[in-house]
């Protein structure tokens, strides 16, 4: 990425595919597992929410601790690291094993908001994914003999 290319982020402002951190915080793994369940995206390290540039160290260090929590997710996030001046960029692909969780929990992008998916908005998560399916699940309500059709069998 260019510096131009990211002074066109850090214009654009926080959004679906967009997060801006100032540091390295506990809220990171939710934003790195938001976007994995969402379309994927980048988080700009050392981008204070205001749009201005405070700037955050590259070092190994920092870069073991963000892969480190890619990496304890449930499934790991696929992510590569790209710093840009003073900025850290944390591309995040969106992932083919959804729903992705973390400790906290489930989380999912609604715009420039991390959300904290609730029990029903996990469950049509599942479905919606392929995870839970209507046709392999017993039917609680069937009683035998009284609704088994021997002519339809």
């Amino acid at each position: 990425m260019k510096r131009s290319d990211l002074d066109i982020l850090v214009h654009e402002g926080e959004g679906t595919t967009l997060e801006y951190k100032e540091g390295l915080s506990a809220s990171l793994t939710r934003e790195l597992v938001a976007l994995a369940n969402t379309l994927g995206g980048k988080i700009l390290l050392g981008v204070r929410d205001d749009r201005t540039i405070s700037g955050i160290a590259d070092s190994n260090e920092l870069r073991a601790r963000i892969q480190d929590l890619a990496r304890n997710c449930d499934p790991p996030i696929g992510i590569r690291i790209e710093p840009v001046g003073r900025v850290i960029v944390v591309h995040v692909a969106e992932s083919a094993s959804k729903p992705v969780q973390c400790r906290e929990g489930f989380f999912w992008r609604q715009g420039s908001v991390t959300q904290k998916l609730s029990r029903g908005e996990i469950l049509s998560f599942f479905r919606k994914e392929g995870h839970i399916r209507f046709d392999l699940a017993p039917c609680q309500a069937f009683r035998y003999p009284r609704d088994f059709d021997r002519q339809k069998y």
